[in-house]
């Protein structure tokens, strides 16, 4: 799962597709066509090139903002608990955030079955089943790992839930656990969707218009517009400008200006959440955004 798909929910496609997209790249010269002609054997269809360069420009774009002059805080509570060779009495743990930009961090959860049983596993984020897992007949330490799926929710409450003859741990329960709450910035600037879809949109349609280099279809497009198509995602982005330095354009790309443009928008957040949780308290605050 990934934090932008969590945090950071708007839906950026091209016309033409069945979806009901909130917002276009064919404002930026990309259509369906053109996707699909770009697209070649790694990415299949147009709309996984779209998809996937969507997802790509929401990471780049929450990784290059940032705000100068406080302290964002990281991880806030550790929670972990051991083996005390008792015998669980609670088949529940609740894990709840403390404030709106904090994350829930779940990595790894054990259980130790001490007798041949049928066991069930649920997590509950906000009352809705996340994860289930039923199993007939077993005994021993079972091991739910989640580090790889990367299960970071931004929810509320997350409560683990099991059953059977289990050995307890020293917070009475089954559980033997790696958690932890996390103050992330991407919640918050996540709460700006609107300012932020431009940024997005213009380094979407730079990361597709690159695929061209190395591709391995040919057509039109890749063969007799290769160097228009270079000269589009140096106005696009120049950070992925490949051309000398005689034939450069700018020296800013769209999307750099926009970044630029958004500590503007972005000046007047930090007064609102100074000194509250996940802030650490400033005296003098500035936002300036920073590109590598």
């Amino acid at each position: 799962m990934i934090l932008t798909e969590k945090y950071c929910y708007s839906s950026i496609g091209v016309r033409g597709l069945c979806e009901s997209y909130t917002s276009y790249l064919d404002d930026y010269g990309i259509s369906l066509n053109k996707a699909s002609k770009i697209a070649d054997s790694s990415k299949i269809t147009g709309k996984q090139l779209i998809d996937d360069s969507v997802k790509m420009a929401w990471k780049a774009v929450l990784s290059d903002i940032a705000i100068a002059g406080f302290k964002f805080k990281g991880i806030t509570e550790v929670i972990n608990s051991k083996y005390n060779n008792g015998i669980a009495n609670v088949f529940s743990f609740s894990i709840s955030r403390n404030c709106d930009f904090e994350a829930i961090v779940l990595q790894k959860v054990k259980i130790n079955i001490l007798t041949i049983a049928d066991i069930s596993f649920d997590i509950v984020a906000d009352g809705d089943v996340i994860y289930n897992s039923s199993q007939l007949g077993v005994s021993g330490q079972i091991t739910f790992d989640f580090e790889k799926q990367a299960l970071d929710y931004d929810t509320v409450e997350l409560v683990i839930t099991t059953s059977g003859n289990l050995e307890s741990t020293d917070n009475n329960t089954p559980f033997l656990m790696n958690a932890y709450l996390i103050c992330d910035e991407r919640i918050l600037f996540c709460n700006y969707l609107d300012i932020l879809e431009d940024a997005v949109k213009i380094k979407a349609s730079a990361i597709i218009l690159n695929n061209t280099i190395f591709n391995d279809r040919y057509n039109d497009l890749i063969l007799y517009k290769s160097s228009e198509v270079a000269i589009r995602v140096s106005q696009l982005d120049s950070s992925l400008n490949l051309l000398n330095g005689d034939n450069k354009i700018n020296q800013k790309g769209l999307y750099q200006l926009e970044i630029d443009k958004l500590s503007i928008k972005l000046k007047g957040i930090l007064d609102k959440y100074k000194c509250s949780c996940c802030f650490e308290c400033q005296s003098n605050y500035r936002t300036i955004i920073s590109l590598p």
